[in-house]
């Protein structure tokens, strides 16, 4: 019981993509210019664009409980995560149109917010045109972390749902983002750090990751990232 709980926490956890936005006409020249430096700093947009799947394994520990995490993800939106945490294995899929949560036998669909959000979390490049998105970005007043400048980007989804992002000023990179989350047990403030850029076919990606949600504290080590393996669609189907 106490590893179901955990995994359902574990439902959104921020996965591992290089995403980025085109700024909209609000800010356009503000935010543009914090999103083309974080475009830059993980690899540029070649590089980005190249990418087709992208399979990442990760471990960590939730209270005592060693969880285990893998996730396909597939272009353009297309995401599978397998999370083993002690005896139980979950499943989350997002086909494209469709999400579903599976643990052990029990599976259920997922909607609205939880269904929003897995669907801009799974593409492996986030926003290539916000406007048919009907995402609005907003630049929001910069803030001091830790002793460094930080940029913060406010992106407002369809449903209301925002999500903030904050930027490294020097180095460009994404270092934090607050989102809320939905699982059975309600909705939980997610607060994610991200450190440790390590280069993968020329691309930057975070090797490690914290995070908060509600009273749960997680820490993640990236094992391996691999890009391009030709995943096939079959695996984003649901039984």
């Amino acid at each position: 019981m106490k590893s179901i709980k955990l995994l359902c926490l574990l439902i959104f956890i921020s996965t591992i993509n290089i995403s980025f936005a085109q700024a909209n006409k609000v800010d356009s020249l503000s935010v543009e210019h914090i999103i083309n430096k974080y475009i830059s700093s993980v690899g540029g947009s070649d590089n980005l664009l190249n990418v087709k799947d992208i399979t990442t394994e990760m471990q960590g520990s939730v209270s005592g409980v060693d969880v285990k995490m893998t996730v396909y993800q597939k272009s353009p939106n297309k995401i599978l995560k397998e999370i083993n945490a002690g005896a139980v294995r979950q499943i989350i899929l997002y086909d494209g149109t469709n999400a579903f949560m599976k643990i052990g036998k029990s599976q259920r669909k997922l909607s609205n917010q939880a269904l929003e959000g897995l669907k801009y979390e799974s593409m492996t490049i986030f926003m290539l045109s916000l406007d048919e998105l009907k995402i609005k970005t907003e630049l929001l007043a910069n803030e001091n972390i830790e002793g460094r400048n930080i940029y913060k980007v406010k992106l407002i989804l369809p449903s209301g749902e925002e999500w903030i992002y904050f930027f490294d000023v020097e180095s460009g990179l994404k270092i934090k983002s607050l989102k809320t989350v939905y699982s059975p047990q309600g909705a939980f403030t997610q607060t994610t750090f991200f450190s440790d850029y390590n280069s993968i076919n020329g691309i930057n990606f975070p090797f490690n990751i914290k995070q908060t949600i509600g009273i749960q504290s997680l820490e993640f080590k990236v094992n391996s990232i691999k890009i391009n393996t030709g995943l096939k669609d079959e695996i984003f189907k649901t039984e």
